[in-house]
């Protein structure tokens, strides 16, 4: 189980580095993401569950508004290419 949350941190993220979209960057960084979620759920300690489940709703949360800006500013900018086209 160690391997496998040390190799996903690490493929996410080598793999983000080399994204040129953000949504695919997103993805790969919850790659990386999910392998220090399984890091804190493989030391199985009280202190590292209330940590898991702290670190996972700070996450969803920051994801959530990550792509709420992101659908924001494209539905941004096709209202702008409306206007200026009038």
């Amino acid at each position: 189980m160690l391997v496998s949350c040390v190799l996903s941190i690490f493929f996410g993220t080598v793999s983000a580095f080399y994204q040129k979209k953000i949504k695919r960057l997103l993805g790969y960084s919850t790659i990386g993401h999910t392998g220090f979620i399984l890091l804190g759920l493989l030391a199985a300690t009280m202190e590292s569950s209330t940590a898991v489940i702290i670190y996972v709703g700070i996450y969803a949360f920051l994801t959530l508004l990550t792509f709420s800006l992101l659908i924001f500013a494209a539905s941004s900018k096709s209202n702008n290419a409306k206007f200026l086209a009038n």
